[in-house]
C-alpha cells in the first residue's frame, strides 16, 4: 500500500510594462510608465493517491480536490518629477493610477506622493514624504505554530483591497562625506488588513473567503 498527499497554491502571472524618462531641463527630472498583468490565482488544492497492492486486484485512487483557479487582470499608469527649486529645496512629485479587474468586479485608484528635502543652515537636511498606496494582491500568514502556509490570494467582490497612507519627516546631517546621522519619525494607516479568522484553517475545502477577517491597523516608529 502507498500513499500520497500533495497541497498546491500560487500565482502564474504574464506582465508587460514599459517606463520612459524625460529630462526637459537640468531642474527636473520626469518619470512615467504603464504596466499590465495577467493573474490566474490558484487558492489552494489537495491532490492524493492511494495505491492498494495485493496479488489477486490491485487498485488506485487518484483524487484531486479543491477549489477552482481566479483569474484577474491588473493595470497601473504613474507619472512623476523630480525637482530642483532654488537651491535649497528639491521635490518629488507624482501620482500612481491603478486598476484591478476580476469577473463581476473592477476596483480603481488614484495614489498622490510627495516627496522632498530642504537644506537647512548647517548642511543639516530636512526630510519629508507622503504616499498613499492600494495593494490588489492579499499575503495570507499563518500567525500560529503549523505549516507554513503564506498564500498569495486575490481581491475579490468580498474581500477588499488593502490600502495604505503613510508620513515621515526626520533630520538628516553628514559629515566628510563619509557618514550620515539622521532622526526620522513615520505614522502610517492601513485599511482591510487580511487575516485568518479565529479558529480558522485553510487546509480545508470550503471557500477561502470563508476563512478569512479584514481590519484596520496603524504602525508608527521613530
Amino acid at each position: 500500500e502507498n500513499f500520497s498527499l500533495d497541497y498546491l497554491s500560487g500565482i502564474d502571472d504574464v506582465a508587460l510594462k514599459m517606463d520612459f524618462d524625460y529630462v526637459p531641463s537640468p531642474d527636473h527630472f520626469i518619470r512615467f510608465g504603464a504596466s499590465a498583468i495577467n493573474h490566474t490565482f490558484k487558492p489552494g488544492k489537495f491532490s492524493f493517491e492511494v495505491e492498494y497492492i495485493d496479488d489477486v486486484d490491485p487498485f488506485t485512487l487518484d483524487t484531486t480536490l479543491g477549489q477552482s483557479n481566479v483569474n484577474a487582470q491588473e493595470y497601473a499608469a504613474y507619472i512623476e518629477d523630480d525637482m530642483k527649486i532654488g537651491e535649497s529645496l528639491k521635490l518629488n512629485a507624482g501620482v500612481h493610477f491603478s486598476a484591478f479587474h476580476i469577473p463581476g468586479k473592477t476596483y480603481t485608484s488614484v495614489q498622490p506622493r510627495l516627496g522632498m528635502r530642504y537644506m537647512l543652515p548647517g548642511g543639516v537636511a530636512l526630510k519629508g514624504s507622503f504616499a498613499s498606496m492600494r495593494q490588489y494582491v492579499q499575503l495570507l500568514t499563518n500567525e500560529g505554530i503549523g505549516l507554513p502556509t503564506d498564500l498569495w490570494l486575490p481581491t475579490t467582490e468580498r474581500v477588499k483591497p488593502q490600502d495604505s497612507w503613510q508620513v515621515g519627516l526626520g533630520l538628516a546631517k553628514t559629515f566628510k562625506k563619509e557618514y550620515e546621522v539622521s532622526l526620522e519619525a513615520y505614522y502610517k494607516e492601513m485599511k482591510n488588513l487580511l487575516a485568518y479568522r479565529e479558529g480558522a484553517s485553510f487546509f480545508r475545502l470550503n471557500d477561502w473567503q470563508d476563512n478569512v477577517t479584514q481590519g484596520d491597523g496603524q504602525s508608527y516608529g521613530l
